[in-house]
């Protein structure tokens, strides 16, 4: 008993199309749309940590944001890079730490957490807004 398929490669290339309807420049562009957003959502919360006069800011001003692309995966990243090494605070703001026992919250304690939920809702509808385009 033989089994003849027919139209298998036309099948074929056109679940390929649908799949495939992004290309690489397109996402890279969408990530990076959205990823402003968010980037700039982060500073804005980072504020917070400058409230005092004392404070220079460097926290706020060490917010980078970039889109990397490796073997076909696009990725956006925030990060702190910068002459000062904020990123070692940023941790402790962030998560707070122990002193003598002690648990302490810092000021501004979660910004980060806060300002990424209230910003994912943005970035998605960045993003598939982009994509449509």
């Amino acid at each position: 008993m033989a089994v003849k398929v027919t139209g298998f490669d036309r099948m074929m290339s056109e679940i390929q199309s649908r799949m495939n309807r992004v290309t690489g420049a397109q996402s890279e562009r969408a990530i990076n749309s959205g990823g402003q957003i968010v980037h700039k959502n982060i500073e804005s919360a980072l504020s917070v940590y400058s409230g005092q006069p004392s404070t220079s800011g460097a926290s706020r001003d060490e917010t980078s944001f970039t889109v990397d692309t490796r073997r076909g995966n696009v990725q956006g990243h925030v990060y702190w890079q910068g002459p000062r090494d904020r990123y070692r605070l940023i941790h402790l703001n962030e998560h707070g730490y122990n002193r003598n026992g002690r648990k302490h919250r810092p000021r501004g304690f979660g910004a980060i957490a806060r300002a990424l939920s209230r910003s994912e809702a943005v970035y998605f509808r960045a993003v598939r807004k982009e994509l449509s385009r």
